[in-house]
């Protein structure tokens, strides 16, 4: 029986936006053994930069120590 690859299935997650799927990346991305930057290039290269940011500000919530704060710019 063919499986998705848990990275892939973070990004078809990520396309509905709706709060179950929300919720369900969200717990996807708190395990350890995710690869994040695979999962990051994917969602970046089929869903775009935007919801490669969204996957940032989830990946944050989860806890992941690999994604970098977000900086804060200045005027």
């Amino acid at each position: 029986m063919p499986v998705v690859p848990v990275q892939y299935l973070v990004a078809m997650k990520m396309v509905s936006g709706e709060p179950k799927d929300d919720r369900d990346a969200k717990r996807l991305l708190e395990h350890v053994k995710l690869n994040y930057a695979a999962t990051r290039r994917i969602v970046r290269k089929h869903l775009g930069p935007a919801t490669a940011d969204r996957l940032d500000v989830f990946a944050r919530e989860a806890g992941r120590p690999e994604v970098p704060r977000r900086r804060k710019y200045e005027s």
